[in-house]
């Protein structure tokens, strides 16, 4: 009896080792450049949120203060000035007239103007957000975070997308 019972308990713990290998080998591998090379974002020592191509595509991110919004300890105000914006981070907010704390690279170019960064995103492949100082990699402006934005590389097949939205005035 006390074998019959030992043989089960063998079986049901080798089933649950090889469904939570199964499980291991089906998740799906967060590659991210926030530290200038590729890596697995379980190995980086930072605070970081990513979304991927997926996840933009999902949560109908088209603007920067789409994903900030989704972002934690992360906000975005629109100034009254057009175009203009002010991006807090960790309490660190820009002060008028001033550099923001926050380094916005796309594609490796840092973004000097706060302007370029209220255009609509289009063909994003990654967006990262990396929290705290990050001035070593990203220079003087990145005392709170720097966002990484990653366009998507061209390929030899045609493509397009297009939307369309219709109203009545209601």
């Amino acid at each position: 009896m006390t074998a019959t019972i030992s043989n089960l308990l063998l079986v049901s713990f080798s089933l649950q080792a090889e469904e939570s290998e199964l499980q291991e080998s089906e998740m799906e591998v967060i590659e991210v450049t926030s530290r200038q090379r590729k890596e697995n974002i379980q190995e980086v020592p930072m605070a970081i949120t990513v979304f991927g191509e997926q996840d933009i595509e999902d949560l109908g991110i088209e603007r920067a203060a789409d994903f900030i919004s989704l972002t934690p300890n992360m906000t975005m105000v629109e100034a009254q000035n057009a175009g203009t914006s002010f991006i807090t981070i960790r309490g660190l907010t820009q002060v008028r007239n001033g550099e923001s704390p926050v380094a916005i690279s796309v594609d490796g170019v840092l973004q000097i103007s706060p302007n370029q960064f209220n255009q609509d995103l289009y063909d994003i492949a990654q967006i990262e957000i990396l929290k705290g100082p990050q001035g070593a990699l990203y220079g003087r402006n990145a005392i709170g975070g720097a966002i990484n934005i990653t366009t998507k590389a061209p390929t030899d097949e045609l493509t397009g997308y297009a939307e369309l939205d219709l109203g009545n005035g209601g």
